[in-house]
C-alpha cells in the first residue's frame, strides 16, 4: 500500500512539473467571439479604420461600444475621405473607470484625433485603469502614440514597428519589433503603419485584417504557440541547445476568424533584461505542427527564448519568454578579507621557509 501511495505521489508531482513548462496552453475553445465586449475611444478627427474595425468585431458577434473624449457624444471623423459623424455611447468626462473590467478590449483607432487625445490627461487615466483591470489595449498606425499616455504599460513590451512612434516607445521601455505588422504582448496589441492620406496608400496598406485577427485571438486567450521546450535547460558556451515548438491553429472553432497559415517560426535568445538577441534561429517545420532547431552556446546568467510566428508577409504573433535557459554562473569573487589573509599567509610561509634555509646554512658552517 505504501509503495502505491508513493508511486502515485511521484506521478502526480511529475505531471505538475511537466505542465508548468508549457507556456501557452490554448488548445480547446475557452470563449467565443460572442463573449467579447470592445470599447472604442474616439476624438474629433478619428480615422476611418474605426468603421472597418467595428464592422469586423460586430460581424464576429462581439459587442462594441464607443466612448467620446469630446464634450459631446456627436463626433466627426477625419477628412480622409469626407468626414462621417457618429454618436458615442459614453462621454469620457463622466465615464466610471471602475466599470472597465466589463470590457475585454480598449481600442484607439488611428487618425488625426491622436493629437487631442494625447493632450487630455483623462485619456492616460483611462488607459492606466484599463490595463490595471486586465483589459487588452490596442491600436495601430499613429493611434499607437496615444498608448504612450500611460507610459508604464508598455515598459518591456514588444510593439509593432512604426517609424513615427519608435523612438518614443523605446524611451518608454518598449521593444519595437522590426518587420512585424502586428504584435501582441502583455495585454498590449499594436499594428504597424498605414499610408495616412489616400495618395500615400491610406487604409489600403494598413494591416487591418491581420490586426483584427490577432487582436481577437489575444482577447480570447489563444496563441499559435502551444508549447516551447529547450534542452538542455542550462549549459555553457560550448553546449548545443535544441528547441522544439509545438504550434496550433488558434482559429479552430471560430468561424468568424480566418485561419492564418504559418510560413516560418523563429526563436530568439536574449540575455536576461536585454533587448538584443544573441541567437536568431529559424526553426524547421511546416504548417501547424512541430518546429525544431538548435544553436550553440549562451553567455553567463539567465536567458529567455522568444518565439515569433510568421506568415509569408507579416508576423502573426510574438511570444516573449516562451522558455528560459541558464548560462554558466559568473565566477565568485574572492572576498577582500580572504584575499588579504591568503596573501598574508603566503608571505608568512615564505618568511618561514627563508628562515629555515638560513638556519640550516648556519649549522653547516
Amino acid at each position: 500500500m505504501k509503495r502505491k501511495t508513493i508511486l502515485l505521489s511521484v506521478l502526480l508531482l511529475c505531471t505538475i512539473v511537466t505542465i508548468s513548462f508549457v507556456p501557452n496552453q490554448s488548445t480547446g475553445v475557452y470563449r467565443q467571439a460572442e463573449d467579447v465586449d470592445v470599447l472604442i475611444l474616439v476624438g474629433t478627427g478619428f480615422g476611418h479604420p474605426f468603421f472597418d474595425f467595428r464592422t469586423y468585431f460586430e460581424a464576429a458577434g462581439a459587442s462594441v461600444s464607443v466612448i467620446s473624449a469630446e464634450t459631446t457624444t456627436s463626433v466627426a471623423s477625419c477628412y480622409n475621405p469626407a468626414p462621417t459623424w457618429i454618436s458615442a455611447d459614453f462621454l469620457l468626462s463622466s465615464f466610471d473607470l471602475d466599470t472597465l473590467s466589463n470590457y475585454d478590449c480598449l481600442f484607439i483607432p488611428p487618425g488625426g484625433h491622436w493629437q487631442g487625445l494625447t493632450l487630455d490627461p483623462r485619456v492616460g487615466e483611462l488607459l492606466a485603469a484599463a490595463h490595471a483591470q486586465g483589459v487588452v489595449i490596442a491600436s495601430l498606425c499613429i493611434g499607437q502614440r496615444v498608448i504612450l499616455e500611460a507610459r508604464d504599460i508598455v515598459n518591456g513590451v514588444n510593439v509593432a514597428y512604426y517609424a513615427q512612434t519608435q523612438l518614443l516607445f523605446e524611451l518608454a521601455g518598449a521593444i519595437p519589433v522590426d518587420n512585424a505588422l502586428v504584435a501582441s504582448d502583455s495585454w498590449v496589441a499594436t499594428g504597424s503603419t498605414g499610408g495616412g492620406v489616400p495618395y500615400l496608400g491610406g487604409t489600403n496598406i494598413l494591416p487591418l485584417d491581420e490586426f483584427c485577427h490577432s487582436l481577437l485571438k489575444t482577447v480570447l486567450g489563444r496563441s499559435f504557440v502551444q508549447s516551447c521546450t529547450v534542452t538542455p535547460a542550462s549549459g555553457d558556451p560550448t553546449t548545443e541547445f535544441s528547441i522544439t515548438v509545438e504550434t496550433q491553429d488558434p482559429s479552430l472553432g471560430l468561424a468568424s476568424v480566418p485561419s492564418s497559415n504559418i510560413a516560418s517560426v523563429v526563436a530568439r535568445v536574449y540575455p536576461f533584461n536585454e533587448t538584443t538577441p544573441i541567437h536568431n534561429v529559424t526553426l524547421s517545420g511546416t504548417g501547424f505542427g512541430t518546429y525544431t532547431g538548435s544553436f550553440t552556446g549562451v553567455d553567463m546568467g539567465e536567458h529567455s527564448v522568444s518565439i515569433e510566428v510568421m506568415d509569408n508577409t507579416f508576423s502573426l504573433e510574438v511570444v516573449r519568454n516562451a522558455s528560459s535557459i541558464a548560462g554558466p554562473s559568473a565566477p565568485t569573487a574572492v572576498p577582500l578579507e580572504l584575499l588579504i589573509l591568503l596573501i598574508g599567509g603566503g608571505v608568512g610561509v615564505a618568511v618561514v621557509i627563508v628562515a629555515v634555509v638560513v638556519i640550516l646554512r648556519r649549522r653547516r658552517t
